[in-house]
């Protein structure tokens, strides 16, 4: 099993992604097979990356802090744990949730999934290298602005020294 002994990254499959940007038949894909995904894996090494982002708007009334809608994990995304990690960067690595997370459970190889492949994936992707982790991807499981730019980014993370998982060795 390709899963075995590492940890699995859901990125921002949020509503404000997989609802309001992707096509709905893309969206749909996207998630069944990063549902057949975390299915497959221990469920105590799927991790949830959520990306927060607060609207600062300053009036004659003075200053105000909002959140966009749609910040909350896709309700047709299966979750099995309470692995849930916030971010505020592209880089998952750039949490201190998630460096603690990590440091508690020694864990050192990841699988990336999610999205986008040619922002948060690669940068997380990029980032985890750079540690010295052990990164691997599962491209049917990344879903990015278009298939071109999707695999243009995979393919320099792969250049980076990140590895390729087929959904179909799962």
């Amino acid at each position: 099993n390709p899963l075995e002994g590492r940890y699995i990254l859901v990125i921002d499959i949020q509503e404000i992604w997989t609802k309001q940007k992707l096509e709905p038949a893309v969206a749909e894909s996207l998630i069944q097979n990063i549902n057949t995904i975390i299915s497959s894996a221990d469920s105590g090494k799927v991790i949830y990356i959520e990306s927060v982002a607060a609207n600062l708007s300053l009036n004659f009334n003075g200053i105000s802090v909002g959140f966009p809608e749609g910040l909350q994990l896709d309700d047709r995304l299966l979750i099995v744990n309470s692995n849930k990690i916030i971010k505020n960067k592209p880089n998952s690595f750039s949490s201190e949730q998630l460096r603690a997370f990590i440091k508690t459970h020694q864990a050192s190889e990841f699988i990336i999934i999610g999205l986008l492949a040619e922002h948060c994936v690669l940068k997380t992707l990029l980032g985890g290298l750079k540690l010295g982790y052990k990164m691997s991807i599962i491209p049917e499981a990344i879903a990015g602005e278009s298939e071109e730019s999707k695999t243009k980014a995979l393919n320099a993370a792969k250049e980076k020294g990140a590895k390729v998982i087929l959904l179909n060795s799962i």
